[in-house]
């Protein structure tokens, strides 16, 4: 283990000493600037911007250059970039773009499943998922049985840097704003929890309960409050009575509080950059109606929808202005 923490911490301060491009000033924190999510509404999946009172909604990945299929969208902290995972299933790799959908860059080129990118505070680095380890990576693109790790590389491409090694599916990471760690959910144990894993011991606390089926996290910009969604597994097996709510808690795991009630099937759920709103997406349970996209006070009150389409809308990401 130690030889395999020395090795990671080599490559990963190597990645960061061979960064060449300008790096991003600001961190995660800022004014609150336009909205980033998925979106059907083009016919297949698109990444689309729409302001946080609703004006503005444009389509970024419908342009020449543009991957047929974009989802994912992850803001740069200086909010001039995007990163996304384009391509379906084994065939998805990871793009950045400009903020505008100009200067489409594939960063990722192979035959397995790399996805959910995350920016580093600094913007030098990008962490994502891939399935890259399972023994059989073409036919294993889904999260049941899968081996899906985290990975660390350049933000401007280059050989990746895997951070977790268990057998389960690790997903959805996010840096944390002194980017010390990357919070990421997994069924390593049998059930959806969230973890952090520390990068420079590469060592992993678990920060939710089972019964919680947590998962698609996302720390708060002063690093104090992590933001996640419960029982997740009923977005990937909708059942009538299974739904899930926005929670936050401390960045230890403690203080959990429930945001959402009654309101349906909440997921994706992510801060604004001045902290103070959470972005996340919303069905109603029981109901063939598409996600949309709403915002929310970061104690849960103010509950406003943003997007007013019949098209599915999620993994929203709230860029800096």
């Amino acid at each position: 283990m130690r030889s395999r923490v020395l090795a990671v911490s080599v490559a990963i301060a190597a990645i960061a000493l061979a960064i060449t491009s300008p790096r991003a000033g600001a961190t995660f924190s800022g004014t609150n600037g336009p909205i980033a999510f998925s979106s059907d509404g083009a016919g297949d999946r698109d990444i689309w911007t729409v302001n946080p009172d609703g004006s503005g909604l444009a389509d970024l990945t419908s342009g020449v250059g543009a991957p047929g299929f974009a989802l994912e969208p992850q803001w740069s902290p200086n909010g001039t970039q995007i990163a996304f995972r384009g391509g379906r299933t084994a065939s998805a790799e990871i793009y950045t773009m400009n903020a505008d959908g100009t200067g489409f860059t594939q960063l990722t080129s192979n035959s397995v499943k790399d996805y959910a990118p995350a920016w580093s505070p600094d913007g030098s680095l990008i962490a994502f998922a891939s399935n890259r380890n399972d023994p059989d990576p073409t036919n294993c693109v889904d999260l049941f049985g899968c081996n899906i790790d985290i990975f660390v590389m350049p933000a401007t491409g280059g050989v990746p840097v895997q951070v977790t090694f268990d057998s389960g599916a690790d997903e959805y990471p996010q840096f944390s704003p002194d980017g010390t760690k990357i919070v990421y959910q997994t069924d390593d144990g049998g059930a959806f929890a969230i973890y952090t894993v520390d990068l420079a011991t590469l060592a992993t606390t678990k920060l939710t309960a089972d019964s919680l089926g947590a998962g698609y996290p996302d720390w708060s910009p002063d690093g104090t409050k992590i933001t996640f969604a419960d029982q997740v597994l009923c977005s990937l097996i909708p059942r009538k009575d299974c739904k899930s709510n926005v929670f936050v808690m401390a960045a230890n795991g403690s203080l959990v509080t429930q945001l959402t009630r009654k309101f349906g099937n909440n997921l994706y759920p992510g801060w604004s950059p001045d902290g103070d709103k959470i972005v996340f997406s919303h069905t109603s349970l029981g109901s063939r109606k598409p996600q949309q996209i709403y915002t929310m006070n970061a104690d849960g009150t103010g509950v406003t929808r943003i997007t007013r389409t019949n098209d599915e809308s999620f993994t929203p990401d709230w860029g800096s202005g």
